[in-house]
């Protein structure tokens, strides 16, 4: 673990099973377990956007 900050376990699996087949759940749970804060950010965005923009009742 090399300067890896934040850990999204706990993140990976809640998502998993509280949407199970939401798209994202896939993209959380390919990406490793350990983030840079730097990464977390970047990557936090994307995941609030792309949850948001695709809502599993298609209301948005």
């Amino acid at each position: 673990m090399e300067k890896a900050d934040v850990d999204i376990t706990k993140v990976k699996s809640t998502f998993a099973s509280k949407f199970p087949e939401h798209p994202l759940t896939k993209i959380l749970i390919s990406e490793p377990d350990y983030l840079t804060a730097e990464e977390f950010l970047a990557k936090v965005q994307t995941w609030l956007a792309f949850f948001n923009g695709d809502g599993e009742d298609g209301k948005n």
